[in-house]
């Protein structure tokens, strides 16, 4: 796609007001930078769901790289296409407290970011970190404490194990002897509330009751 027609399908975008849902898959970046005219200000009114693919992008080490050859150059440019793009999603965030549904594909997300979903989304409810090999079990805990009216947070192909959530052992879909090595794909129910008990610190194999 050309420079001209990213800028006017941008363009374009910034006018849907009725906006609820916004997907932007494959972009690498938060690319509202397409358009000359757009302004970090710049609120849709009703969007409630915001759908990224992160790539490596954002954040501060971690996730597939994103591409490049590894050059400095490479790397340069990618630290700074990070920081841009950190920066806008931020303002995003600030700027849409009423989102309640985020997802993340592939990457890795900084903690300034994970903070800013605490400190700025009071209200969201569905958090996915698809693909993301470099969050850590304890973001994810901060986010769930964080968040109260969190109530599902989606893992898939993000590394987590059975160790990491012990929590989750007590329920029926996660019994047997290999639970430490059991893909968490899910967190969410009663899972969460116990994790909002106790707080930072995992069960280590305690009893749940």
């Amino acid at each position: 796609m050309t420079a001209t027609a990213q800028a006017a399908g941008m363009d374009a975008l910034l006018t849907q007001q009725g906006l609820t849902k916004l997907f932007l898959w494959g972009t690498r970046t938060v690319p509202f930078h397409w358009s000359s005219s757009y302004d970090p200000t710049t609120v849709w009114p009703n969007i409630t769901h915001l759908d990224l693919t992160t790539r490596g992008v954002l954040g501060n080490g971690g996730g597939d790289g994103g591409g490049g050859d590894g050059g400095d150059g490479d790397n340069s440019d990618q630290a700074q296409q990070m920081t841009t793009t950190t920066t806008v999603l931020l303002l995003f965030l600030q700027s849409h407290p009423h989102l309640d549904q985020l997802c993340f594909h592939g990457g890795a997300l900084s903690k300034a970011v994970l903070d800013a979903i605490i400190k700025y989304l009071p209200n969201i409810s569905d958090l996915g970190f698809y693909g993301h090999h470099g969050i850590a079990s304890q973001d994810i805990r901060r986010l769930i404490q964080g968040c109260p009216r969190l109530e599902r947070v989606n893992l898939r192909d993000s590394a987590m194990m059975g160790k990491d959530f012990p929590e989750m052992k007590p329920f029926i879909y996660y019994k047997g002897d290999t639970f430490d090595q059991t893909k968490i794909n899910c967190l969410y129910g009663e899972a969460l509330d116990i994790i909002r008990a106790r707080g930072q610190t995992p069960l280590n194999g305690s009893s749940t009751s």
